[in-house]
C-alpha cells in the first residue's frame, strides 16, 4: 500500500478478482489456448465468459523442474506481477471497448534467473501483441 498526500491509500497489487485461481479455467488455457512466446516468458489466452465484474483473469507460473528452491520462483513471480501491472493498462482498456472477456496465464521459461528489466521487456511485448490481435 502507498499514501497519497491526503492520506489516502492506493492498493498497488492485483485485484483478488483480477486473479486467475479456477482449476477448470486453467485446463483450459493448457489445452486450448492461443499463445505468444517472447524470450523469457510465455503468454497463454483465450476467451472466456467470467463470472466477475473484471474484463481479465490473470495467474503467473514459473516451473519447479528449473527452479528447485521456492524462494527464486516466489521472487520471479514478483517481478512479473510487477511488469505486468505497469504494463497492462492499455490491455485492459481495448478489453472494455470491445468487451472480451479474456483468461492470461504467463509463465516464465528460460531456465537462468533473470533481470527485471527483461522480463518487464518481455512482458510489455507480449502485452502489446495480445492487444494488437484483440483489436484485429
Amino acid at each position: 500500500m502507498c499514501k497519497h498526500n491526503n492520506g489516502s491509500k492506493i492498493h498497488l497489487s492485483i485485484k483478488k478478482n483480477e486473479r486467475l485461481k479456477s482449476r477448470k479455467s486453467i485446463n483450459l488455457l493448457f489445452s486450448e489456448s492461443k499463445q505468444i512466446k517472447k524470450f523469457p516468458i510465455k503468454l497463454l489466452w483465450t476467451e472466456q465468459k467470467l463470472n466477475t465484474t473484471t474484463n481479465l483473469q490473470i495467474t503467473f507460473s514459473v516451473p519447479k523442474r528449473k527452479f528447485k528452491l521456492a524462494v527464486d520462483r516466489n521472487r520471479i513471480k514478483r517481478q512479473m506481477k510487477e511488469a505486468y501491472r505497469l504494463n497492462c493498462k492499455e490491455l485492459k482498456t481495448t478489453l472494455d471497448e470491445r468487451n472480451y472477456q479474456i483468461i492470461c496465464m504467463i509463465i516464465f521459461i528460460d531456465k537462468y534467473k533473470p533481470t527485471y528489466k527483461a522480463l518487464e521487456i518481455a512482458i510489455q511485448k507480449a502485452l502489446t501483441q495480445l492487444n494488437q490481435e484483440l483489436n484485429s
